[in-house]
């Protein structure tokens, strides 16, 4: 029976004791307490979206594939593989933690030390796991709003192949496969994509493309004592052209990327009460102006964990570890500065019931940053059954972010003396089942966020005169928000809609956060008529503030994409995004795609 555990938990993720998927089971979530449980068990609002619903929503990039759920919202400079930025409830990238399999991923190089989420490719992703609320008892600085963890390696054996074709002389292909054997398994995925694309800035007819050559491997190996060893990588490197760089302006700009991350682990049973893992990772991310004055840009993040999950009771349930973690900048802009910080942290989550009705859950952490010194974070949730259909749940979590080195160091808009972001946040969360198949969740929340770090231009309508812009410590940011979210099925159509609500303020100057927009509706629909699948999603948003609080419009927009299931092993998807063209922002002075046409054909044996 120890063996088959294991073997559970390898065969469902690659870093943290594993997850499986199946119909008949309660959906299984490892992100939200860094341990296997239903989500049930787990007292934060979560989102899991599984491989087969990646391939039916023809999504190009992470963030286009995470944008449906219920409190992200994306903007991007322009189309394929341009600089995006994803808000969770109102919090910037920079407030949102990325895990790829596990291993910390972020450009330690960038403003807001955030990861080019735009650049990481969907074929390589097999699970998104999404938890919203703060984190930071579990993981340390950067999870204020949330946190993000991609798998990419396939949960059973398998092999797979995919073509696609679209405007914009758009052309993807991928391929890869998994297997075991014996005490091996072990699985390699590759893709290409190439595009035209279109022009990133307003105005302008010139396209900017966008290339990237993706790979990803896996490895598992048990031992003789029954525990596992495993090794597993994902590698991309391309380039994206956009436009509006250097002095005087040039629509002619090009920025090779290459970013990759590797984790290393060891898993095993000590008894039948208590697992144990070890993990070292990796990640690296660099990008280079092949003809812009921005330079080049490298940093790495390395991070080790010991982690122990143990039963306590049948009952009572207890996460515990130690984490190092170190930034390093080996280039920004013309020089290598060489900047490193590192931190180390002790943190324990004690979960579990009360009775039948009551549930519990308690997170503390105390981490020692090189630069910053000590920060005691924890979070309390206490969730209680009203009734066979109801639940009430409230919590609060405390959270930090360190500044990036960037931020604190660069030489022309660096400030050393920058203090870390703190975050509290209180959430009052009520689910009901309406009806057979129809449930209701509803969330108010309030995060309150002192010292928020932003650039701060004292002449915001000259663009080219930032001499004495730099970054600051805003002195309060405050973001009330509202979810809705109903699932329900009516004629045959699979319906999740959400509201969300927000109101994010920047307290000292009493105007809204930029970036954010108040308000987001959603709709995702999916409908099977023999062996066709139609699926649509729509969003409506109101209007948002851009740099030099320029008021940027709302829009709706609608996507509608059919499947047809040629086969047992190949499916025919065709997707009209923005099927009736609509032509709005999301950032001040670029462009968001009009109308586009994907077909793919894709292949798969289970």
């Amino acid at each position: 029976m120890k063996l088959q555990r294991l073997l559970v938990a390898t065969l469902a993720t690659t870093i943290h004791t594993g997850a499986i998927s199946n119909d008949a089971l309660e959906p299984i979530i490892i992100t939200a307490n860094r341990t296997v449980e239903s989500i049930n068990e787990t007292l934060s609002m979560v989102t899991i979206i599984e491989r087969k619903e990646i391939e039916a929503s023809a999504a190009q990039s992470l963030p286009e594939l995470v944008s449906q759920s219920t409190g992200l919202d994306f903007i991007t400079k322009g189309g394929y593989g341009q600089s995006s930025s994803l808000y969770l409830r109102g919090a910037d990238s920079g407030h949102l933690l990325l895990l790829v399999n596990g291993v910390r991923f972020h450009d330690v190089t960038s403003t807001n030390s955030a990861a080019s989420f735009e650049h990481i490719p969907v074929e390589l992703i097999e699970r998104v796991e999404i938890v919203r609320g703060p984190k930071a008892s579990l993981y340390g600085s950067d999870a204020i709003g949330g946190v993000i963890q991609v798998f990419t390696k396939p949960e059973q054996q398998s092999q797979f192949a995919s073509i696609s074709i679209g405007t914009e002389n758009t052309q993807k292909i991928s391929a890869g496969f998994a297997n075991s054997r014996e005490k091996f398994s072990y699985s390699l995925k590759a893709s290409q994509l190439r595009t035209d694309g279109t022009s990133s800035k307003d105005n302008n007819l010139e396209a900017d493309g966008y290339e990237n050559r993706s790979i990803s491997a896996q490895l598992d190996y048990i031992l003789p004592t029954d525990t596992i060893v495993g090794i597993n990588s994902h590698h991309s490197t391309g380039y994206n052209e956009y436009d509006n760089c250097g002095y005087p302006a040039s629509s002619n700009c090009q920025s090779d990327f290459t970013q990759w991350s590797t984790g290393t682990y060891w898993k095993g049973a000590i008894n039948s009460q208590w697992d144990s893992e070890f993990h070292l990772g990796k990640s690296s991310q660099q990008r280079q102006s092949k003809n812009d004055a921005t330079g080049d840009y490298h940093g790495e993040v390395f991070s080790s964990s010991w982690v122990n999950h143990i039963k306590l009771s049948q009952q009572q349930r207890l996460v515990s570890g130690i984490d190092y973690s170190q930034d390093s900048t080996l280039k920004s802009y013309t020089s290598s500065p060489n900047w490193k910080r590192s931190s180390t942290a002790l943190f324990g989550n004690l979960s579990g019931d009360l009775d039948n009705s009551n549930q519990y859950n308690v997170g503390l952490r105390i981490e020692d940053n090189q630069q910053f010194g000590s920060h005691l974070t924890g979070d309390i949730a206490y969730e209680k059954a009203l009734d066979n259909d109801s639940t009430l749940r409230l919590s609060y979590g405390e959270a930090f972010k360190a500044p990036s080195l960037y931020q604190l160091y660069d030489s022309s808009y660096g400030d050393a003396t920058l203090q870390p972001e703190e975050s509290s946040t209180i959430e009052i969360h009520y689910s009901r089942e309406l009806s057979t198949g129809t449930t209701l969740n509803a969330v108010l929340f309030n995060t309150v966020i002192s010292n928020m770090i932003d650039w701060h231009d004292p002449n915001p309508s000259n663009h080219w005169s930032i001499a004495d812009a730099s970054y600051m410590n805003i002195n309060k940011a405050e973001i009330d928000g509202l979810e809705l979210e109903i699932d329900t099925e009516i004629d045959f159509w699979k319906l999740h809609t959400s509201l969300t609500l927000l109101n994010p303020m920047d307290r000292k100057e009493s105007k809204q956060l930029l970036g954010r927009a108040k308000r987001t509706l959603k709709l995702h629909g999916t409908r099977t008529l023999g062996r066709y699948n139609l699926s649509l999603d729509w969003v409506n948003q109101g209007h948002r503030f851009s740099y030099g609080d320029s008021r940027i419009s709302g829009y709706s927009k609608l996507d509608l994409k059919l499947g047809h299931k040629l086969n047992q092993q190949t499916k025919l998807h065709f997707k009209v995004g923005n099927l009736f063209d609509k032509q709005y922002q999301l950032e001040k002075g670029f462009t968001t795609a009009g109308r586009t046409l994907l077909l793919s054909i894709n292949y798969r044996v289970r």
